[in-house]
């Protein structure tokens, strides 16, 4: 009798080596080799706060009244008493409303797939990995806008995304002419990190606001930058490699030496260079006070899974939802600043 080779069509690719009697299917090692970037930057540092509505709603003070005055111990004012003649009643509180986002990622397993590795006996395992990859792949998407979200005002719908931290901040001091690494030192060159320093000490004297960066945020690049720029001071560096911040999880960076303290620089990729002047490359870094920086969320701050029910397709449907919006309060008082400078 005749032997015949039996086989499903596209076996080859399931088998690694068939030959005649022989063959040999393919053993993978338990687990999977993951490369895939997971850092989670500002968004750990920042504050979620339950919204008040859609949109969600807060006051900001930009100015203060100001009524107090010297007047004569004795006999008080002009008008004989110690109160004022005119009171400044303006407080300068102002509402402000924000409209909030939908982010929303999903991941679907078909009715074989499924039945095949809960056969496997690996279905718990691969599910539990693609759900860390649908939130990963969330939180990456997440992290992008708050920097660079396409929407334009904080009270409008004219894009799905935020409003990026790169549009809320409007206070920006350009560095004209950086140091040059691969140069001897000039005197009209300018030190990135002294027009930081600079601008934090010319918002200390600003007697109407009391609002300060608590950290400063750019691009991995601009940060190398920096830090070799620095290396070519004659004097003390001011972001030294001995003077370092712990941002926890064995997390340090280096800092630069201010009049409100020692601000930490924080490497955030999702900060992109820019296209600059005779093809240059724009850097921004971005000085911002993290307490004032809010994440409105509605019902969780973090993000939801629904399963959702099977349909004649019989695909096995898993969503992740997350409603929220950021908000970078106190920009007009300078709580918020940004650097750049092209190179």
């Amino acid at each position: 009798m005749a032997v015949k080779n039996t086989r499903f069509v596209n076996a080859g690719t399931v088998a690694d080596y068939n030959q005649g009697h022989y063959v040999e299917l393919p053993k993978f090692q338990e687990g999977m080799l993951d490369l895939v970037d997971r850092r989670v930057t500002i968004l750990n540092r920042i504050q979620p706060v339950p919204a008040t509505g859609h949109p969600t709603r807060y006051w900001e003070q930009t100015k203060f009244a100001k009524n107090a005055k010297f007047v004569n111990p004795r006999n008080g004012g002009t008008n004989g008493n110690y109160g004022v003649d005119t009171l400044d009643e303006d407080y300068g509180r102002v509402e402000k409303s924000a409209m909030l986002k939908a982010l929303t990622s999903e991941i679907k397993f078909t009715l074989f797939d499924s039945e095949l590795v809960k056969q496997q006996g690996v279905m718990e395992a691969l599910l539990d990995k693609d759900m860390k990859d649908m939130i990963v792949d969330l939180r990456r998407t997440q992290n992008n806008s708050i920097w660079n979200g396409a929407a334009t005002d904080l009270n409008s719908n004219d894009s799905a995304e935020y409003v990026g931290l790169k549009t809320q901040i409007k206070k920006e001091r350009q560095v004209a002419k950086p140091v040059k690494l691969n140069e001897a030192l000039t005197p009209d060159m300018q030190y990135v990190a002294d027009e930081i320093i600079s601008q934090i000490a010319l918002q200390e004297s600003d007697l109407d606001f009391d609002a300060y960066p608590t950290a400063l945020y750019a691009n991995p690049q601009t940060i190398d930058y920096i830090i070799k720029s620095e290396a070519k001071r004659e004097n003390r560096q001011i972001c030294s490699p001995d003077e370092r911040a712990e941002l926890g999880v064995g997390f340090k960076v280096y800092t630069i030496r201010t009049s409100q303290g020692d601000l930490p620089l924080i490497s955030d990729p999702f900060i992109k260079l820019e296209d600059g002047t005779g093809g240059k490359k724009k850097h921004t870094v971005y000085a911002v006070n993290e307490k004032l920086i809010e994440r409105h969320y509605l019902t969780s701050s973090e993000p939801r899974i629904f399963k959702m029910g099977l349909n004649k397709t019989l695909v096995d449907d898993y969503v992740a939802v997350q409603f929220d919006t950021i908000i970078a309060k106190g920009a007009e008082a300078g709580a918020h600043f940004k650097v750049s400078f092209e190179l």
